[in-house]
């Protein structure tokens, strides 16, 4: 629920004055309408409404675009009038437009010629729908007549709710996304004052004799008077240039990231160094960059390696333009090239490569040396390249320096990064042109195989989509990516034969013919042989520059992160012209499509939550005005995909291990994983399974050395970990990793760290600590410490057998407490306990096992200082972060572990008086149906166990009746119970009962009736928006 204010609409065509109300209310559930009839005036309740305000914030982008998607998406009907509508700004909710019209919902869109500001292209694409009718509000004709309506309307005719979106947000790109834009969504009944005027302000304008329906005849009409009007300003502007003839033109000067990168490489030479890498996201101008670096370094001659010809010929024009000078100083070695002599040679790897080309060079020929596309050094030819010269300042570039051949790229230019941006980065500095993202259902059986889909059928559907989606220029240019070579071919094919202008290329096609396919692409429109699209596999992954290229077509697997981002780099350079770039992904059922949240948002943790994230918001975190939107097929195959996916593997683990540890040049420790943005840590030791290969850090680095000391000479061998640790070393550890490492709650680390600086009584000074240290400055309870102490001694498992083997790893002893012993589950002694001896020793005399345990210990405060610490409600849990059973008994301080089958549900705990509740919001098809369900933010509806009635003890602990009237509720939620990794719920707060509990009949497995009791509870908290519309599919 959202607070209760009194509104107006005031309007230039209103005449009344009316008062406005902005009463103190409490929020409730309900909207109260009511009418005087004896004096004919309208009461208090009338003017009651939910309202929220809808703004853009800098740290929290587009949600004026999300707001808009998701009300389209939920409503029966809308209604919008706006003055302005731009291409970029009708964008981000075209997808949600396009599922509307597919489900029949009908839609009213008026806008307006005014100031002639209202794109043709941005309503071109919409006359695709068939239940959209659109109107153009003609004032053009006099400017006295203003148009500056910026409503949205929503029609629920199940409740006849009328939800509104006003303020000053237009149909445009920055207005949707990052402006400072004032907004309040407001929920009115339809019957209500505000409601009706403003619905009659609508109609009055919708039928107003200025407004034209628009047709394809009208767009072009109205399309001819923007192009006359551009025509005229052209002209304006070719006139003022002409009256500063004579004017030099300003010479090249360099982007912000250029600017570092040149910096940091001045530097790295003034230091001695001789190798420097730059790792900069595609279109963000690395040549660029390079040639800057160059003319600082002002080398007597200069070596650029390349793996194509065009590539040299494009790199040799863009030093041209910042190095000035005769043309004879440039020269090629490619195989049509052969230009050995110049002061700036740009050379192919296969031609310089060659020994008769190689040894015409001397060792010190070139003075800097430049290798693109630097992934590719550690191929032989390039190594034999290196091995002949010494230059004075070798410089990598690469966009993806990882590698999955285990070659140590980092490592060949001594891990000396002179500057590293990636793709969020390279949008936020505006240095990529932004992008709208469409997650499209594929509607093929399997679009990878050209046997088993009809390539006609095929056609018309990426015809369809492409046609509505559409582009940002004069034309489409676009590049369609293909599985295989066979479908781009057949697909070209069939393309041509509907009126298309497409090619397809292969790694087979000549650079001369690949050249001539792309200089066809880029052409004008009125060229003959102009191309609309290109199609290929993969040859154009990297190493092409097509800036003009405005709309990528993905009609394969998405397989690996980095071919993702390089292929769609291919669409991001900037170029006149072209506002925005269109990205259209046909995703099918493929395993694999957990990859394309990772994809788009950059995020290397592989966590769960940040994927689902990413398609709930529909990538609000990436920056600018970029959007990201899915299908409602699309998102629940993504779903899916994230809940099937494998990301704790010992193959996913060690690549991400080996990423980094090259990149430094050294062991990693837990925290470089975080700041470095990698691999969740905490994925280290969240293994369970007996089987797996990997419970602890430790074992990460060992296997990892072991396969890289596999064909090393006994003097050359890796030692992250100078010897292998004894079994008890190990479980001693993995103990520690397991009880602390989450960092979930600080507890367990204030034991570890006071007993690791010589306290004897840990718990004391731990005690202590958390309570006289101002950053944490809480109340440490009894019942707390004692948790803590059973956990770390291994007397908190669920089992005798588990706490058996936990308890030959306990931290922790005492001089008269048997850890073994039935005193532990009852109130021992909280004084005199001291890390176990057995341990100790282990530290004092194993310097590798107490440098790992103090890097634990430092990630674990890390990972609680940025994720846990703003806790709720006096708990340890974080409002939105996700637990499992085994957490919640733990951090509500239980004196032991519960196993899920005797929770439940939910479980009562007599000595804390804690009754968390567990909810699957999606009911597997063999589950129980229970009908658990939110009725909005704040309220939510669950259902007892089986065989509960009215009156039994778990209604009276739920409404808190006597001798219960302590009991503390929580609620814990998960979408459903697929994800075969994260068994956890959500946390979302403490709850209450709202009013007394109702019966109601549960339908058991066997088809007959149990009874049970429904419970209406508030949340103390509201859900957050966005895990709110993942939670419930984004239902009202």
């Amino acid at each position: 629920m959202v607070p209760i204010l009194s509104f107006e609409l005031i309007s230039t065509a209103m005449t009344s004055e009316q008062g406005v109300l902005f009463p103190d209310t409490e929020d409730t559930s309900e909207v109260s309408v009511s009418e005087d009839k004896s004096s004919g005036t309208r009461s208090l309740e009338d003017f009651l409404l939910q309202a929220e305000f809808v703004s853009n914030r800098p740290n929290q982008a587009k949600v004026v675009s999300q707001t808009i998607e998701r009300e389209l998406l939920k409503c029966d009907r809308y209604d919008i009038s706006v003055a302005f509508i731009t291409a970029g700004g009708i964008a981000p909710i075209k997808l949600a437009l396009k599922e509307l019209d597919d489900r029949g919902v009908k839609g009213r869109l008026l806008t307006t010629d005014y100031e002639l500001f209202t794109e043709p292209s941005a309503l071109e694409g919409l006359l695709e729908l068939k239940h959209l009718e659109i109107r153009l509000f003609r004032v053009n004709d006099d400017p006295k007549d203003g148009f500056h309506t910026k409503g949205y309307l929503f029609h629920d005719e199940k409740k006849n709710i009328l939800r509104v979106l006003i303020g000053s947000s237009n149909l445009t790109s920055k207005a949707l996304s990052i402006n400072r834009e004032w907004n309040a969504l407001i929920v009115s009944p339809e019957e209500e004052t505000f409601a009706r005027d403003l619905q009659e302000e609508f109609e009055e304008l919708w039928v107003d004799q200025r407004s034209q329906l628009l047709t394809k005849e009208t767009l072009a009409d109205y399309a001819a008077i923007i192009a006359e009007h551009e025509k005229a300003r052209r002209d304006y502007e070719k006139a003022l240039v002409k009256l500063k003839t004579g004017k030099e033109p300003e010479n090249l000067i360099p982007n912000a990231m250029q600017a570092k990168f040149v910096e940091a490489l001045t530097s790295l030479r003034d230091q001695g160094e001789d190798r420097a890498l730059l790792i900069s996201a595609t279109g963000t101008g690395k040549t660029y960059a390079s040639a800057f670096g160059v003319k600082a370094f002002a080398p007597k001659r200069l070596l650029f390696i390349v793996h194509r010809a065009q590539i040299a010929e494009a790199a040799m024009k863009s030093y041209k333009k910042v190095l000035g000078g005769e043309d004879s100083l440039y020269g090629l070695l490619s195989g049509d090239h052969k230009d050995t002599d110049a002061r700036y040679v740009f050379a192919t790897i296969q031609t310089l490569a060659k020994d008769k080309w190689l040894e015409k060079f001397k060792a010190n020929d070139f003075d800097m040396i430049v290798i693109d596309e630097s992934h590719h050094s550690g191929a032989e030819t390039y190594q034999d390249v290196m091995a002949h010269f010494q230059p004075k300042m070798w410089l990598g570039m690469t966009a993806t320096p990882e590698r999955t051949d285990g070659f140590d790229i980092y490592s060949l230019f001594g891990h000396n990064i002179a500057h590293e941006i990636r793709l969020q980065e390279a949008l936020e500095e505006e240095l990529l042109c932004p992008f709208h993202y469409y997650g499209i259902d594929d509607d093929a059986v399997d679009p990878q195989d050209i046997n088993k889909f009809s390539v006609k059928d095929r056609a018309r559907y990426i015809e369809e989509q492409v046609n509505y989606y559409r582009y940002s220029g004069d034309r489409v240019k676009g590049l369609i990516f293909c599985a295989e070579r066979e479908v781009a071919a057949k697909l070209s094919e069939e393309l041509n034969s509907r009126g298309w202008r497409t090619k397809a290329l292969t790694g087979d096609d000549t650079q001369e013919q690949r050249k001539e396919a792309i200089h066809r692409l880029v052409q004008k429109a009125n060229n003959a042989d102009a191309l609309d699209y290109l199609l290929t596999v993969d040859i154009f992954n990297e190493g092409i520059d097509i800036p003009e290229v405005n709309q990528v077509v993905f009609l394969r697997e998405t397989k690996s992160p980095i071919v993702f981002t390089q292929q769609l780099g291919r669409g991001l350079r900037k170029s006149e012209g072209k506002e925005f770039l269109v990205v259209l992904d046909f995703i099918g059922s493929y395993a694999n499509n957990y990859l394309i949240p990772i994809a788009l948002s950059g995020d290397r943790s592989y966590n769960k939550d940040s994927m689902r994230k990413i398609v709930v918001t529909g990538g609000s975190e990436i920056p600018g005005v970029s959007s990201v939107h899915f299908s409602q097929i699309s998102k629940q195959r993504i779903f899916h995909a994230i809940d099937r996916a494998k990301t704790r593997t010992s193959e996913l683990l060690i690549e991400s291990y080996r990423n980094l540890r090259y990149k430094l040049g050294r062991r990693p420790t837990l925290v470089d994983f975080e700041d470095y943005q990698e691999i969740d840590p905490v994925k280290f030791f969240e293994q369970t399974s007996v089987s797996a290969k990997i419970h602890t850090y430790y074992d990460a680095v060992k296997i990892f050395q072991e396969e890289e000391n596999k064909n090393k000479e006994a003097n050359d061998l890796l030692l992250d970990i100078p010897r292998d640790w004894t079994e008890e070393e190990q479980g001693f550890y993995r103990m520690l990793s397991h009880r602390m490492g989450s960092g979930k709650r600080l507890t367990e680390w204030a034991f570890m760290n006071v007993a690791l600086e010589g306290s004897q009584d840990v718990a004391v000074y731990a005690r202590a600590k958390l309570e006289g240290t101002p950053e944490f400055n809480r109340e440490v309870t009894d019942a707390e410490l004692r948790n803590a102490i059973r956990v770390l001694t291994g007397n908190f498992a669920d089992t005798e057998d588990k706490k058996a083997k936990q308890r030959c790893y306990a931290l922790l002893e005492h001089p008269t407490v048997d850890i073994a012993a039935e005193e532990m589950l009852e109130d021992f002694p909280i004084s005199g306990w001291r890390i176990s001896s057995r341990f100790k020793s282990i530290l004092e005399e194993q310097s590798d096992v107490a440098t790992l345990t103090t890097e634990l210990l430092a990630f674990a405060y890390q990972r609680w200082a940025t994720r846990y610490q703003k806790a709720a409600d006096g708990t340890a849990f974080v409002l939105g972060e996700r637990y499992s059973y085994a957490e919640v008994c733990r951090l509500l301080n239980w004196h032991k572990n519960v196993i899920p089958n005797s929770i439940g549900g939910y479980f009562y705990e007599r000595n804390t008086k804690t009754m968390p509740i567990f909810v699957n919001y999606d009911k597997a098809e063999d589950a129980i149906n229970y009908k658990d369900h939110f009725i909005d933010e704040r309220t939510m509806l669950t259902i007892s166990k089986q065989k509960r009635k009215l009156g039994s003890d778990d209604e009276k602990r739920m409404t808190k009746q006597e001798p219960y009237a302590d009991t503390v509720c929580f609620l814990f939620v998960r979408k459903n119970k697929d994800d075969g990794e994260e068994k956890a719920y959500v946390f979302l707060g403490e709850i209450n009962a709202r009013e007394k509990p109702k019966r109601h009949s549960v339908t058991n497995k066997k088809g007959g009736q149990e009874e049970a009791f429904e419970i209406t509870w508030d949340l103390v908290h509201p859900v957050d928006r966005d895990l709110y519309y993942y939670l419930t599919d984004g239902e009202s």
